[in-house]
């Protein structure tokens, strides 16, 4: 749904019930997949001579907690509070939590 689509129906549509199925689906196509995320920056961060030893960045989500754990070769870990992030905070934060 585009913004513009959104726009009209706020601005039209009498029935409470339809407007507010349409604020649910416009949000749900808006939504970070943040373990895709995770999965990229961890794939970029192998990259580099600094994070060579990464073996994976996996994202815990549930209705309370946001974390993520960073994964090292040889069994060494690191979490990271990543609580009511967007994708490019949560980013930040993992980085600030590397070095």
């Amino acid at each position: 749904m585009t913004d513009k689509e959104m726009e009209r129906i706020l601005q039209e549509e009498a029935d409470e019930a339809k407007v507010m199925q349409a604020v649910r689906e416009y949000r749900a196509e808006r939504i970070e997949d943040k373990p895709h995320i995770c999965d990229l920056l961890c794939a970029t961060l192998k990259a580099t001579r600094d994070q060579h030893d990464l073996e994976c960045i996996v994202y815990h989500g549930d209705t309370e907690t946001e974390t993520v754990t960073l994964a090292y070769e040889g069994g060494g870990s690191t979490s990271v509070n990543v609580a009511l992030d967007s994708g490019i905070a949560m980013i930040r934060d993992i980085l600030r939590a590397i070095h």
